[in-house]
């Protein structure tokens, strides 16, 4: 009787478990999209950057062989 009334209380706990479970990697697959995709908005911006100021005064300022 016990092992009864136990019983929904674990259901109960597993769905929540596997609900966090699920949150916990839907944030990591978000924070892989983001570092998989964060070099190449970088490097988009760099180069709109390069555009905007013109590479020999980005040069100067940064010190920095183009890439």
């Amino acid at each position: 009787n016990f092992l009864v009334s136990l019983s929904p209380l674990k259901e109960a706990w597993m769905k929540k478990a596997i609900q966090i479970f699920r949150r916990i990697s839907g944030a990591c697959s978000y924070f892989h999209t983001l570092i998989r995709w964060l070099p190449v908005y970088i490097a988009a911006q760099w180069s709109f950057l390069q555009e905007m100021l013109g590479a020999d005064r980005l040069k100067q300022a940064f010190k920095l062989p183009m890439l």
